[in-house]
């Protein structure tokens, strides 16, 4: 063997390296890498298609339930609108002398014995804030009458949830709405409220009617006009004859 030749074994094949930018690799490990770089973006792709895929339904699937979600939260807004009564009577930290709402709340449970929040808010479908549809029963046409009674009031200006009043309660029976009272709205505003907690107290509860969801109420929603007096015709012949003349 010639001085500096290098021995190999028998059958070794000698390898070529080639420069690579990552370092020296021989042509085996190139077109092996070559192949490999192959499936692994094919295989990326297809994992990407996958997942993208998934991400697809799954958004699908997230914008059902997000519908859902949305239709559940219009249908539970009815019933929000209910509770906000509960937020200022029972959240409210102003003291009972500065609200009618606190009035109306007292009134109704020195009458009826009942908590006023948790027995009367959210009944049928007048009772609370809104209504809709043909009262359930004698309590939810209380409510409706109620709410009329201080439509009017609202039509004239008066503010019926802020506006505080005086009144006093004889026997657990009698409700007085006092002199004291300085405006129109404050004595009219207690005389609705009046009338209501007496109407309660006089109608049978339904322990099936609390906390209904009013998006049920069907039917054609009553006029406020039917608590009106009937107006007089004037065209009509008087009951009496007119006394005759000497």
């Amino acid at each position: 063997m010639a001085d500096g030749a290098q021995a190999y074994p028998k059958g070794f094949r000698k390898t070529v390296l080639v420069r690579h930018p990552s370092g020296w690799r021989g042509p085996s490990l190139r077109a092996s890498s070559s192949r490999t770089s192959r499936d692994s973006i094919e295989g990326t792709c297809n994992d990407n298609e996958a997942r993208e895929g998934a991400a697809g339904l799954e958004l699908q699937e997230g914008g059902m339930a997000g519908l859902r979600t949305r239709v559940s939260s219009s249908l539970r807004s009815s019933l929000a609108l209910k509770f906000f009564t509960i937020a200022i009577l029972a959240g409210s930290t102003l003291p009972a002398a500065h609200s009618s709402l606190f009035n109306l709340k007292s009134m109704v449970e020195a009458i009826t014995g009942k908590n006023a929040i948790l027995s009367f808010v959210g009944y049928g479908c007048y009772c609370g804030l809104g209504g809709r549809g043909l009262p359930m029963d004698e309590v939810d046409w209380c409510c409706h009458a109620h709410d009329c009674c201080y439509q009017k009031l609202f039509d004239q200006g008066c503010h019926t949830y802020v506006d505080h009043y005086e009144y006093s309660i004889e026997n657990k029976t009698t409700i007085v709405c006092r002199d004291r009272n300085q405006t129109d709205c404050d004595r009219q505003t207690c005389e609705c409220d009046k009338s209501v907690a007496l109407c309660f107290q006089r109608q049978r509860y339904n322990e099936k009617h609390r906390n209904y969801l009013n998006i049920y109420c069907q039917g054609t929603t009553p006029n406020c006009s039917i608590y009106e007096p009937p107006k007089k015709d004037t065209c009509s012949p008087p009951s009496s004859p007119p006394p005759a003349l000497p």
